[in-house]
């Protein structure tokens, strides 16, 4: 059983995961556009950002391993590690797949920057870290409490933010907008009482929003304190 899984079954009942909310909606994700395209945590940030002693391509880099990996195997993820660039994909993709990944998780044409969290994502599954190497904390998020989760993931996030000023940029011109992390599925899943934790789906059908959603209210709450700090 996944993640959103076994969370969802904690979360199946909590009301907020379908919801009314006040429009206009911003939605971002990996998938996204490139006016938003650095908001989500597979992006690949100039110049990186330091964190705990460190700099990290992703918040996404960050999250795994401080999450999941042993202090001594957090530099794979850190710049210039194993994990770090889409180079990476090497490890986790095989060969025949490598070209056709490195061209869907890169930079476009449109000005949207290179996906490159979608290594260190990868690189955290069982299979893939028992082939490469990494020892794991944790199986999966899923043994993981969502206050422990969200407490880390904001302290990243205003990491991330207060350093890059590109970013900031985009996530500021969002200002009035109702944040949402893109999933296709979410309306689908939540119905079938399995609610995404991290992303959600406002619905053509009714306009609620389906899932959680959890990381496009850590943005928002991101937002407000960058707002704070001007």
């Amino acid at each position: 059983m996944d993640t959103v899984t076994r969370h969802s079954h904690v979360m199946a009942m909590n009301p907020a995961a379908v919801r009314e909310i006040d429009p206009p909606v911003k939605r971002f994700g990996s998938g996204m556009d490139a006016s938003v395209s650095l908001l989500t945590n597979f992006a690949q940030l100039p110049g990186g950002f330091k964190w705990r002693g460190h700099t990290w391509p992703s918040s996404e880099h960050a999250f795994q391993a401080a999450l999941r990996v042993p202090f001594d195997y957090w530099s794979w993820f850190a710049e210039g590690g194993r994990c770090s660039t889409l180079d990476g994909l090497g490890l986790v993709f095989p060969l025949s797949e490598l070209q056709k990944k490195t061209t869907h998780y890169g930079p476009t044409r449109t000005g949207k920057v290179a996906m490159v969290g979608i290594v260190a994502k990868m690189a955290v599954k069982q299979k893939v870290a028992k082939k490469i190497g990494l020892p794991l904390l944790s199986p999966d998020e899923s043994v993981h409490s969502v206050d422990e989760m969200e407490e880390l993931f904001l302290d990243i996030l205003m990491a991330k933010y207060r350093a890059c000023a590109s970013a900031r940029s985009q996530l500021l011109a969002t200002a009035g907008h109702h944040l949402v992390e893109f999933s296709r599925a979410a309306e689908r899943d939540t119905k079938k009482g399995k609610p995404p934790l991290w992303t959600g789906l406002v619905s053509k059908n009714d306009n609620m929003l389906y899932g959680h959603n959890m990381q496009g209210e850590l943005q928002m709450r991101v937002r407000e304190r960058l707002f704070q700090d001007a």
